[in-house]
């Protein structure tokens, strides 16, 4: 519950502070379904880097089995722990047009390779996997211009609001991610 609360609570503030950006407001209902679109993947984006984040760097069961049946070593975790949070800050945060398309670039890549190891050792995982890479590209895609690397319009500067509600959810999201953290191992 406070997961899916945290969420909707999330896109609210991406949509609001697209606005502070200086995104246009939509005028068509397909333009505010995309801009929701994009907050919502790009949330789920994001959310998801922090439960990971979270899971790899206090290092529990669940993510020392499943590395260990794909067959990764135990320290893994941490490689793959410690680039995802300044990468959750940079899909919310404003600007930051390269280190966004590294972050996108390293999610997609990232679990494309996790996909493809659940598929070679037969973990049914893979599917859902496999769904969070298309999340991820579907997130990249919907972007509106202004976090696009190479836009070529004028960009208005950002307001303080538009820095600081993204770090608020930020910090939001580590602390859900923590409480929510699972205890068990995966499913067989």
């Amino acid at each position: 519950m406070s997961i899916t609360i945290l969420l909707l609570l999330a896109i609210v503030a991406g949509v609001y502070t697209g606005r502070q950006e200086g995104h246009p407001v939509p005028h068509s209902c397909a333009a505010w379904a995309k801009d929701i679109a994009y907050w919502v993947f790009t949330v789920a984006v994001a959310y998801e880097l922090t439960a990971g984040a979270w899971w790899d760097l206090l290092d529990i069961k669940f993510i020392r089995v499943l590395m260990t049946r794909l067959g990764y070593p135990p320290y893994i975790g941490y490689i793959e722990g410690v680039p995802r949070i300044p990468f959750v800050l940079a899909l919310l945060l404003p600007r930051l047009a390269r280190l966004k398309e590294w972050a996108y670039a390293w999610t997609f890549f990232n679990y494309g390779g996790i996909a493809a190891s659940e598929f070679l050792v037969r973990d049914g995982l893979w599917v859902r996997t496999s769904v969070f890479c298309g999340v991820v590209l579907v997130s990249w895609i919907l972007r509106p211009p202004s976090r696009k690397l190479g836009n070529p319009t004028e960009i208005k500067r950002p307001s303080a609001v538009a820095w600081s509600v993204p770090l608020i959810v930020a910090v939001a999201m580590l602390v859900v991610a923590y409480i929510n953290v699972p205890t068990g191992g995966p499913p067989q």
